[in-house]
């Protein structure tokens, strides 16, 4: 943990071994931020006020585009993949569409590393509290293990994300 920066960081080493002798090395960094708000309160509110018109205009969008579609399965004397196909379906509806499921994508890839940040932070504090004089070794090493397991989770989170 950098407490300077606020980041966990992962750093993985990896040594393979030819036939021939030779060894590669493959060192693997990755971070993620311990906190999902980082700042002064009022950083805090703006940023947090931004992302809900955002979501809201996203969500406004979505609204716009189901109540467009029923209008036209509504109106057509077709079948309704009919009718969506031959007057729905167009070159900026499947742009609104993409975009619309991309951005609740992102949304739920936030909200995974939200949660997994939240559950590295309580693992941390946990493993903190540990007193390492009273707890054998065996213990102390799987809460470790177990730590960065949650590290790891929470580091492929922010990846996907």
């Amino acid at each position: 943990f950098n407490w300077e920066y606020g980041l966990y960081s992962l750093v993985s080493v990896n040594f393979f071994f030819n036939r021939a002798g030779r060894i590669h090395k493959l060192v693997d960094i990755r971070s993620a931020w311990a906190s999902s708000f980082p700042g002064s309160l009022w950083e805090v509110v703006l940023m947090g006020s931004c992302d809900l018109i955002w979501l809201f205009s996203l969500t406004y969008i979505l609204i716009c585009e189901v109540k467009e579609v029923v209008k036209v399965v509504r109106s057509s004397k077709s079948q309704w993949y009919t009718s969506l196909w031959e007057n729905y379906m167009e070159f900026w509806n499947t742009v609104d569409w993409i975009s619309i499921l991309v951005a609740y994508f992102l949304v739920v890839c936030w909200f995974r590393t939200f949660l997994a940040t939240q559950e590295v932070n309580s693992d941390f504090e946990q493993l903190a509290r540990i007193d390492t004089t009273t707890v054998s070794h065996d213990d102390y090493t799987s809460a470790v293990e177990g730590f960065v397991e949650q590290v790891e989770v929470m580091c492929e989170a922010e990846r996907i994300y």
